[in-house]
């Protein structure tokens, strides 16, 4: 996100844009393929998010699977899919206010 400077037009017009000049369509490709992993916010250059990411799929595998609780595997791997669902939705909004 931009530093604030005082002129606020300038601030709002660039809190939607990415910051950076990577490829949108790549970070989408990103987050459908290896969303998990949260590379897709990596590439962004957006760490928290992404150590979130890595951080549920780490718990999703220690918890579900070394556990052998398929259950709170699965919950984990379902909540992780409907955010990476509106991370999707959310880059596709960022490609169009962007032009392209």
């Amino acid at each position: 996100m931009a530093k604030y400077n005082g002129d606020i037009s300038a601030f709002q017009g660039s809190f939607y844009k990415s910051g950076s000049d990577k490829n949108l369509f790549v970070a989408i490709l990103l987050c459908f393929f290896l969303g998990f992993t949260g590379i897709h916010r990596f590439y962004l250059n957006e760490q928290g998010h992404g150590f979130f990411h890595l951080g549920l799929c780490f718990i999703a595998v220690i918890f579900g699977l070394f556990t052998l609780n398929f259950w709170l595997f699965a919950y984990i791997i379902m909540a992780q899919s409907l955010i990476l669902l509106v991370e999707i939705v959310l880059l596709f909004i960022r490609v169009i206010n962007e032009g392209g």
